[in-house]
């Protein structure tokens, strides 16, 4: 009873509950407002750091001025990531900004002068304004040892001979040809290993032979038949060239000397091969004739056909004779057209560079 009223002790108790919940729910917003005091970070003379609220069980920011839900900076806009850092070993790989790179237009490069003493059989070497050199490497001779064993570039050009009976000759090269108005010995072949061969015509007409380059020609040194030689850095060509269709081929007989050693040899395909010592030194190629007719579809741009040739081999003398048989059927089908037929004078020196003649 209080004031001279009663109370019921239901109420009364009702009463007291309701300010105990009261009383809670105060001291628990207290606590939360001392919580909320004790983590505000006090303010330095330095950079202001970030304010935040350590949740329950966290240790605080892992780095300077950082919340506690990103410790590392990572998410934060005025905080920095970490810092990037090169692997041993892998600096070529880390990309670098190109530097602007300035066109400028190189000085002519010209070759200043030859370098004599780097000169090979195949090759020959030249110093250039820009201080590099430069070696031109050929698939065929381009130098020649002289008398001197020095190495001289190759010239085809035939010249006068001084050599007693023959009337020209060239041997500005890797082997020497002689040419003579002689028909038992018209051209004389040496190896640079040397062996030499010698070919003559028996039966042909004497005719001085005449020049134009590297070319030696004898005009009808048969009734309507010419022979042409041509040389050239790998060889040497012959050619016997006829007027007509209708030229007396029955006397092509030639006659092929050896000496130094050389001995004959049949080879695949109908060429020869010349052996000293079991070695192959020199190749005459299997003879063919073309027409002096032009046919496109032709590999040397003239219609050709395989020459037969009829080989006896003398070793007591080493004499080789040669008959050359020309297709009368084919040359029928020349026409007035001039037919030239490969020679058993056609020959090239054995070695890692052989010109290939078809047929």
């Amino acid at each position: 009873m209080r004031g001279g009223v009663r109370y019921p002790a239901i109420r009364v108790l009702r009463m007291v509950r309701r300010r105990w919940r009261l009383a809670v729910t105060l001291v628990c917003v207290a606590s939360m407002a001392a919580a909320v005091t004790i983590t505000v970070l006090p303010r330095s003379a330095g950079p202001v750091p970030n304010a935040g609220i350590l949740a329950p069980g966290s240790q605080g920011p892992q780095s300077k001025g950082l919340p506690w839900w990103d410790p590392r900076g990572w998410f934060s806009s005025d905080a920095h990531g970490p810092a990037s850092r090169v692997v041993p070993g892998t600096d070529l790989a880390v990309p670098s900004r190109p530097e602007a790179v300035r066109e400028v237009v190189a000085p002519r490069v010209r070759r200043v002068r030859e370098l004599t003493s780097r000169r090979s059989e195949f090759s020959r070497t030249f110093l250039l304004s820009d201080g590099q050199r430069q070696a031109v490497i050929s698939a065929g001779p381009v130098n020649y040892r002289d008398a001197a064993k020095r190495w001289m570039p190759i010239d085809t050009r035939v010249v006068r001979s001084p050599r007693a009976g023959f009337s020209y000759q060239n041997t500005a090269n890797v082997f020497g040809s002689f040419f003579s108005s002689d028909p038992a010995r018209l051209v004389r072949f040496e190896s640079p290993a040397g062996g030499w061969l010698q070919t003559g015509l028996p039966g042909g007409r004497r005719v001085a032979p005449r020049v134009s380059g590297s070319t030696v020609s004898y005009p009808e040194i048969l009734p309507g038949v010419s022979l042409e030689y041509s040389v050239s850095p790998s060889g040497l060509k012959e050619r016997i060239v006829l007027a007509s269709a209708s030229a007396d081929v029955a006397d092509l007989r030639f006659t092929v000397r050896a000496g130094g050693g050389l001995a004959p040899r049949a080879m695949p395909g109908g060429a020869t091969g010349w052996y000293a010592g079991g070695e192959l030194m020199l190749v005459s190629p299997a003879p063919f004739m073309t027409d002096a007719r032009v046919d496109r579809s032709s590999p040397l741009g003239h219609p050709w056909s395989p020459v037969g040739q009829r080989t006896w081999w003398d070793a007591a003398r080493s004499v080789q004779t040669v008959s050359v048989v020309p297709s009368r059927v084919w040359l029928g089908g020349c026409g007035a057209g001039v037919a030239g037929v490969g020679g058993p004078d056609d020959h090239h020196r054995a070695g890692p560079v052989p010109e290939v003649q078809p047929g």
